[in-house]
């Protein structure tokens, strides 16, 4: 019903072809007039979370937002939040590398060192691997 209630919202626009701009599973992100969509806090109700703003998508759940103020919001698909803050905007991009850190268990002694590592943004299909 979810998918549904989005389709609607997005049929709804306008001119879908201009003023619709990206989708998930539960948001539009979209320009021009308001969908034909009800706005509460009741379940099946849509609410507004920003307006006028900027926005940078780089692909599926890879985006940026440029409030009025000049916050700089990044939503990217396993990035770990204290990188978001370091990627200015326009900044985000498929293949863009960020250096960091990451706990690692020592698989003899069990000791959990920090590890030097580098977090890739990608918005490709990324294939389940265990690890051995």
């Amino acid at each position: 019903m979810g998918r549904v209630t989005l389709m609607k919202a997005i049929i709804s626009l306008e001119d879908q072809n201009r003023d619709f701009i990206y989708c998930d599973t539960d948001s539009i992100v979209y320009k021009g007039k308001m969908p034909n969509v009800t706005i509460g806090k009741e379940l099946t109700q849509w609410s507004i979370e920003q307006e006028d703003i900027s926005i940078n998508v780089v692909g599926q759940k890879t985006y940026q937002e440029l409030l009025n103020d000049g916050t700089v919001i990044t939503k990217c698909a396993g990035m770990p939040s204290t990188l978001k803050d370091l990627v200015p905007w326009l900044g985000l991009y498929d293949g863009l590398k960020i250096d960091c850190s990451k706990p690692h268990r020592d698989k003899d002694t069990w000791a959990i060192n920090i590890e030097p590592t580098q977090f890739t943004v990608s918005t490709k299909a990324q294939p389940f691997r265990r690890s051995s």
